[in-house]
């Protein structure tokens, strides 16, 4: 049963986190082998012990060979959920979401910046935030903390222990934390170096990207906007490194919140 439970809670937070077709499959040759799974487990900080991965992994390996096939991984993920929901003794398990995760997401989905949400947050405007301003202003700004959650946030945030929050604090430690992350400290250098000679073009390279005007871009179209913007040298693990990084919800598509957020913190 607790086995169950394990297993369960991996397959929800593979299904809610990683990017299926495109970023499971790391070699694009249509299957996902265990060391792939385990590749992007290990990226995304997912908590779990390594049999529960192998049990994971054997459950979707239906023919046996080793390998997941990648075009219906998304469907046999979903299946696998639904088949573990109609059971009480898991229906209930809900996998935890990191603090990290929480704050990384709230800023890149919601936050128009760090600097300006900290001027809002900053109530009776002393330059500085306590934590009850550190708190609302969480709540106020679309954050779902518990009181510890709140609390670890402060405690890393208030770098010099003074018990008050200052700008650069709120900013510098934020960005730390968003670039660990979401992994951007281990997008390749060489290609970072290369889009940083484009810093000033970010707006660019989105409206190159997205040629339909839908306010979403895929990989495909990311892909072809950069190659527009003479961004062409890099390595099939790079561009999906950069767009893990960029895509915090994990919906396969980018908002231009999204994208303009982790890029310029990128090149920050």
């Amino acid at each position: 049963m607790e086995d169950e439970r394990k297993i369960y809670n991996l397959a929800k937070a593979l299904n809610e986190r990683l990017y299926m077709r495109f970023d499971t499959d790391h070699n694009w040759d249509g299957k996902i082998t265990l060391q792939e799974l385990k590749r992007d487990v290990k990226w995304w900080r997912l908590n779990n012990e390594e049999k529960t991965l192998v049990q994971l992994f054997k459950k979707l390996d239906h023919d046996n060979d080793a390998a997941i096939d990648a075009k219906g991984f998304q469907d046999d993920l979903a299946n696998l959920l639904r088949e573990f929901e109609s059971k009480a003794s898991v229906s209930s398990v809900e996998p935890k979401i990191s603090v990290e995760t929480k704050i990384a997401t709230l800023v890149c989905r919601e936050w128009a910046s760090m600097e300006e949400t900290w001027t809002k947050m900053d109530k009776n405007k002393d330059g500085k935030l306590s934590l009850v301003e550190f708190s609302k202003g969480l709540t106020q700004h679309g954050g779902k903390f518990t009181l510890d959650e709140v609390t670890k946030l402060w405690r890393r945030m208030d770098q010099n222990g003074d018990g008050k929050l200052e700008r650069k604090e709120f900013v510098t430690t934020l960005k730390k934390l968003l670039i660990k992350e979401l992994a951007l400290d281990k997008i390749d250098k060489k290609f970072v170096e290369s889009l940083s000679k484009h810093k000033e073009e970010v707006e660019k390279i989105w409206s190159a990207s997205d040629k339909n005007g839908d306010g979403k871009i895929t990989m495909p179209e990311f892909l072809t906007g950069l190659k527009k913007m003479g961004i062409k040298k890099f390595s099939l693990g790079s561009l999906t490194g950069l767009w893990r990084a960029i895509d915090v919800d994990g919906s396969l598509k980018l908002s231009k919140k999204e994208f303009l957020t982790t890029f310029n913190l990128l090149m920050s």
